[in-house]
């Protein structure tokens, strides 16, 4: 009889709790797969659907299995949490996602593969300082069946001294017998050894000259290119993949029709983030941020206006009210700016695109700022315009 997937220190509950808990899993009855829910079908694909086609498989399978192993993370570390801006990975062709537990990370690596010979990895999940787990999860999905599984780990160490890497395809991949398959194994080494060596040394990639990063936006950002990962140098490929705001300005030179995708906003209370959105400190100068009630979620985005080179910021705060939720939307300047240049409109549209309100900026103003009431399932639109520019953000609460 096949194992139950549970971590180690659960005792096994009532089912009803045991749903809630895990809120887009069940267990399959004896067996170590979880059923795959319809709710967390459906958000994988209207989430994948604001994409390309080209990149919407890559995209539907790791946003399910991220979920999936975030829910069964949270079971026993509360903690646990989605790193954001997985998207910007899996445009440019790199499989896999990462998890936050405490001051480990684990990368979640989805396979639809029948037979599982090997557990392969990316390179850059293993190469890269700033991406490097500790561990990395060998995750299967059935979606005939609507199940999934974790089938092993590893550490990156065991990855680095067992480990084949294929240079074609940029690859490191592990043979299933060196996979550890005991998922629950994880759990007591994560009690008892906190402190065991997974990650080893990871080597620095060169900083690249403003020179060659044009160069490299050149070449990677040519929409005819099949494989991006693979045309220029790891070391070079790298040095741009470490970098958020390079990654997303990649794949907005790949994919420059892409249609915005939609913000879930419920997501933002189980620390799900959807590309871009940072926290406001890392965006915006502390002298700017005002105070906020700690029951409040507040993020904020880069906004680059190209043409009239001006750095600015979207805010977005949501908060639970007695009757619905309390949102509030905010646009600062960023980088050396003090102030908002003059005739910046901040605009709040309905779902079908009509301006609801518009706020503009005058001079020496700091930010401007607008606050609305919306309730459970409400969609809207921000708008960010400045002269002939403008940024389209689309909304669900």
């Amino acid at each position: 009889m096949a194992r139950t997937l549970l971590p180690t220190n659960c005792t096994p509950r009532d089912p009803g709790e045991l749903t809630m808990t895990l809120r887009v899993t069940d267990f399959h009855p004896q067996s170590d797969w979880l059923y795959i829910s319809e709710e967390i079908e459906r958000q994988a694909r209207e989430f994948s659907e604001s994409f390309p086609s080209s990149v919407r498989p890559r995209l539907y399978l790791n946003s399910l299995a991220r979920s999936i192993l975030l829910a069964y993370f949270q079971a026993e570390f509360p903690n646990a949490s989605a790193e954001p801006d997985g998207e910007t990975f899996w445009c440019l062709g790199i499989n896999g996602s990462a998890i936050t537990l405490g001051d480990r990370r684990a990368i979640i690596v989805p396979s639809e593969a029948f037979d599982i010979e090997e557990l392969e990895i990316c390179r850059e999940w293993v190469d890269i300082p700033e991406l490097a787990g500790d561990y990395y999860l060998a995750v299967q999905l059935d979606m005939e069946e609507k199940l999934a599984r974790v089938w092993g780990y590893t550490t990156r160490q065991k990855l680095q001294e067992l480990g084949a890497y294929n240079q074609r395809v940029r690859c490191y991949s592990l043979r299933r017998d060196e996979v550890t398959e005991d998922i629950d194994s994880l759990s007591l080494i994560r009690h008892y050894y906190p402190n065991e060596s997974t990650r080893g040394e990871v080597a620095s990639l060169p900083k690249l000259s403003l020179d060659r990063l044009t160069e490299l936006f050149d070449i990677l950002g040519n929409p005819e290119l099949t494989f991006p990962r693979r045309a220029v140098s790891f070391e070079e490929w790298g040095a741009i993949i470490a970098n958020r705001n390079w990654r997303e300005m990649l794949i907005d030179r790949r994919f420059p029709k892409r249609e915005p995708e939609r913000v879930h906003l419920g997501e933002w209370f189980e620390n799900q983030f959807a590309r871009g959105w940072r926290a406001i400190e890392e965006v915006i100068s502390p002298r700017l941020v005002p105070a906020f009630k700690n029951i409040e979620i507040k993020r904020a985005k880069d906004i680059n206006l190209e043409l009239s080179r001006n750095q600015l910021a979207l805010t977005l705060t949501i908060g639970r009210t007695e009757f619905g939720f309390k949102i509030q939307t905010s646009v600062y300047p960023t980088g050396e700016q003090t102030f908002l240049p003059p005739n910046v409109k901040l605009m709040i549209l309905t779902e079908e695109g009509e301006i609801f309100k518009e706020v503009v900026s005058e001079e020496n103003d700091e930010f401007i700022r607008y606050r609305f009431d919306a309730e459970s399932g409400d969609k809207f639109q921000v708008k960010i315009a400045l002269g002939e520019e403008s940024i389209l953000e689309k909304f669900q609460v």
